[in-house]
């Protein structure tokens, strides 16, 4: 699968088996302007290619930006252009785990306005096999 777009901390692919597009995050990144610069990234690969579906595989994770920031951007966003179901891959990390949890818990009117469907994986094979089936 040849990245749409590769840095030091994220690697952004279409996946056509699942028809979805996949963001691997590569390396931590806790500095709340360049996250949402990534966001801004993954904006554009999602209007290009039409994308409705997307996986995102953040293990060991405890951080992807300001919470307010996802609320009312990148969740806003995927509503205002259709994307209706992400997977989140947190692998067996307690912390990334907990992280993801409270950060659902803290989205959820926004996911539930757009009628956006998520959930948390372990491994990469348990989100495709979900994601495919949307």
């Amino acid at each position: 699968m040849e990245p749409l777009f590769e840095d030091e901390y994220i690697r952004i692919s279409l996946n056509h088996i699942s028809d979805c597009l996949e963001v691997i995050g590569k390396k931590m990144n806790t500095e709340t302007e360049e996250c949402e610069a990534y966001f801004k990234t993954i904006f554009h690969f999602i209007i290009k290619n039409n994308i409705k579906k997307i996986i995102f595989s953040v293990e060991g994770y405890n951080y992807i930006g300001n919470e307010q920031a996802i609320n009312e951007q990148f969740l806003t966003f995927l509503g205002n252009h259709g994307v209706k179901n992400f997977a989140v891959i947190t692998g067996k990390d307690v912390s990334s785990k907990t992280y993801f949890k409270e950060l659902y818990n803290y989205t959820s009117d926004v996911k539930k306005q757009y009628q956006i469907e998520s959930k948390h994986f372990e491994t990469m094979q348990e989100a495709i096999d979900w994601i495919a089936t949307k």
